[in-house]
């Protein structure tokens, strides 16, 4: 079993802020819910008028980072690694919108 947890960025280290989501029978499952918080989390603070390095500034500072304990088989999540990639392919998308 895998549970996943989420933390606001903009309350960084305060593990009272912490908050226990939900758990999930396979480590896929985890992954792929802790990606769609992430891309959720990104959506609401992606502004297409600033840079991906901006967008990915105020990621830090307020969006939610979610995580679980890959057990010692598993690859942990980097919820600053898949948000600086769907970032960039939110970034992308930008000449299309013009």
């Amino acid at each position: 079993m895998f549970h996943v947890f989420i933390e606001e960025n903009a309350h960084y280290m305060d593990e009272s802020s912490r908050r226990r989501h939900g758990s999930y029978v396979t480590y896929e499952e985890a992954w792929r819910e802790c990606a769609r918080i992430v891309e959720e989390s990104v959506r609401e603070i992606f502004d297409h008028d600033n840079s991906a390095e901006k967008n990915y500034a105020l990621y830090q500072l307020y969006g939610l980072s979610p995580w679980f304990d890959p057990g010692k088989d598993g690859t942990a999540f980097s919820a600053a690694a898949h948000a600086r990639a769907f970032i960039r392919k939110l970034a992308d998308l930008k000449p299309f919108l013009d």
